[in-house]
């Protein structure tokens, strides 16, 4: 049986508060609520895209780190300190107790770090004369060819470098120290003998 016929106008109007009507061609309500939760979806979308861009656009933009030195740790900056402000060069003991010199136990935390060749480095700029020959020294037991990079700013100067061994003071030339074997030191940098000295004193000495 079908439904009954609204033909009072009361009976119209009952009904069209019941169901109400919707505008030709506009959604019905359910429809209405989805269309809102798709139109936040795509809004959220576009914002997520556009902050993806941007994080990628201020990636490529940033400085490039890849190849800097760390910062150093405490021990390692206190031993760069030590060296260059060195105010003797000795590869042994000093003092009548033939003593390891403060600046000798820096060299050896220098030595001791992976990545010694570019501190080494640091020191040619800023240290002191002698400090500038432990520099040296550390970068022919790491990287030869740096050293002889760095040796051709040295190797003829004439500045002077306090060279200590034992209670005994020589003042020779930087050049001496670095390419005359023949010198008060009993050797010199480019051939490798005071290095190497100092590198076993380093190891075994007291």
């Amino acid at each position: 049986m079908g439904s009954p016929r609204l033909t009072s106008p009361c009976s119209r109007r009952a009904a069209a508060r019941r169901h109400p009507r919707r505008e030709r061609g506009g959604p019905w309500p359910a429809a209405e609520g989805h269309l809102v939760r798709l139109r936040g979806l795509e809004a959220a979308r576009s914002c997520l895209l556009a902050l993806g861009v941007a994080s990628a656009m201020s990636a490529c933009t940033a400085p490039a780190s890849v190849g800097r030195s760390p910062t150093p740790t405490p021990q390692v900056a206190a031993a760069l300190n030590v060296v260059s402000h060195a105010d003797e060069f000795a590869v042994a003991g000093v003092g009548e107790n033939m003593n390891r010199s403060p600046e000798v136990q820096a060299f050896a935390v220098l030595l001791d770090q992976p990545d010694a060749t570019p501190l080494f480095e640091s020191l040619l700029s800023d240290a002191t004369p002698e400090g500038q020959m432990y520099a040296l020294c550390g970068l022919w037991l790491t990287d030869l060819a740096a050293y002889q990079a760095a040796e051709t700013r040295f190797a003829e100067s004439s500045t002077v470098v306090t060279y200590q061994y034992g209670c005994i003071l020589h003042r020779l030339a930087a050049s001496t120290l670095i390419q005359s074997p023949q010198s008060e030191a009993e050797g010199c940098i480019r051939s490798g003998e005071l290095p190497l000295q100092l590198l076993a004193y380093v190891e075994g000495g007291t």
